[in-house]
C-alpha cells in the first residue's frame, strides 16, 4: 500500500497489534496492483471472465461500484491505465513494475456490469475493465482491521494506513480522539485538529504522489472525465464520514470538484469536511465537528 502504518490499541489483548499488521500485509497480497498473484492483478488479466476471490475482495470490489455510485462516477476505480500512461507504472516503495495491463484496457466503464458472487467468491468485471484499488483500499484495510480489534475486545483504536484512518472506542489519553490534519503545502504541520469519538477519514492530495515526465509535474488523481491528472484549486480534501472507504471516496470528488464545488458536495452529503487550496487557505464544510479551539486559520 505504499504507506506509513500506525495501530494504537487501548486495553486490548496480549498480540492485538502483531495479528493486526498481519492482518494489513495480507490485504495487501490480495490487493496490490504490483504482485501479480493478487486478487486484483487476476482480475485484471481475466478479460472478463469469472475469477475466484476472497471474500475480503468481494466486499473491496462491492465497495468500489458503492463508491463510484453515489459519487455520480468522481470516484472511479478504472482510471488505471491512464495512471500507468501518466507515468506510475512503478512501486514508490521498493521500484518493483506494475503487472502489465491488457492491450484492451480502457477507464470509463459501467460498474454496474460488474457481477460479485459472495456464495461461490467470484468476481466478473466487464473485457477491458481493469480495477485499482488506491486509497478506497487504504481506507477499507482500516476499516477492517479496526473492527478487527474491536471485536477481539479492544476498548479503544485507531487504524491509519497512509493517513486514511479509524477511530473508536475510548481514546488513551482524552475523551475525544484529537487527529491533526496536515497541511499539504507544509509536510508535518498540521494546519487543523479534529476532535471526533468514531468514524472514518481521509485526505486525497494532489500533492502525496508525484513525479515528472519530460520535466512536466504529474500527480496520481486522475480526473475520470478527461484521463490526465486533475486541474484542480485544491492541494488536499479531508472527510470525516462512518468508515474510512467512505470518507476515501468523498475526499476524491471534493479534490476533482474544486474549492466551490466540493464545499458544496460535502455538504450536500452531510459530511465534516477541510478543503485546503493550492493557495494554503483552509475551507470547512458546514456539517465539521468541533475543532480544536483556534485552529482554524
Amino acid at each position: 500500500m505504499a504507506s506509513e502504518v500506525r495501530i494504537v490499541a487501548v486495553d486490548a489483548p496480549s498480540g492485538s497489534t502483531t495479528r493486526a499488521m498481519a492482518r494489513i500485509d495480507e490485504l495487501e497480497r490480495r490487493w496490490s496492483r504490483f504482485r501479480p498473484t493478487s486478487d486484483i492483478s487476476r482480475i485484471n488479466r481475466a478479460a472478463g471472465a469469472e475469477v475466484p476471490v476472497s471474500s475480503d475482495t468481494i466486499v473491496l470490489v462491492a465497495a468500489m461500484v458503492e463508491g463510484w455510485r453515489s459519487s455520480a462516477g468522481r470516484f472511479d476505480p478504472t482510471t488505471l491505465p491512464d495512471l500507468v500512461g501518466a507515468g506510475y507504472g512503478r512501486s514508490v516503495v521498493d521500484g518493483c513494475p506494475a503487472v502489465p495491463l491488457p492491450a484492451a484496457a480502457r477507464r470509463g466503464a459501467d460498474l454496474r456490469e460488474i457481477v460479485l458472487d459472495p456464495l461461490a467468491s467470484t468476481v466478473r468485471v466487464p473485457a477491458g475493465t481493469v480495477l485499482d484499488p488506491g486509497g478506497i483500499g487504504k481506507g477499507l484495510a482500516a476499516d477492517l482491521v479496526a473492527t478487527d480489534l474491536v471485536d477481539a475486545g479492544a476498548g479503544g483504536v485507531l487504524v491509519s494506513i497512509g493517513g486514511d484512518l479509524v477511530v473508536a472506542g475510548t481514546p488513551p489519553r482524552r475523551d475525544r480522539w484529537a487527529i491533526d490534519v496536515e497541511d499539504p503545502l507544509a509536510p508535518a504541520t498540521a494546519i487543523v485538529t479534529l476532535h471526533v469519538d468514531r468514524g472514518g477519514i481521509a485526505t486525497s492530495s494532489t500533492e502525496s504522489r508525484r513525479w515528472r515526465v519530460h520535466g512536466a509535474p504529474r500527480h496520481h488523481l486522475i480526473d475520470p472525465t478527461t484521463g490526465h491528472p486533475a486541474r484542480t484549486d485544491l492541494a488536499s480534501a479531508t472527510v470525516v464520514a462512518e468508515t474510512a472507504w467512505q470518507a476515501e471516496v468523498a475526499a476524491t470528488a471534493a479534490l476533482l470538484l474544486g474549492r466551490g464545488d466540493g464545499l458544496a458536495h460535502l455538504a450536500g452529503e452531510g459530511l465534516a469536511g477541510v478543503l485546503v487550496g493550492r493557495d494554503g487557505t483552509a475551507l470547512t464544510s458546514p456539517a465539521t465537528p468541533s475543532w480544536a479551539p483556534g485552529a482554524v486559520p
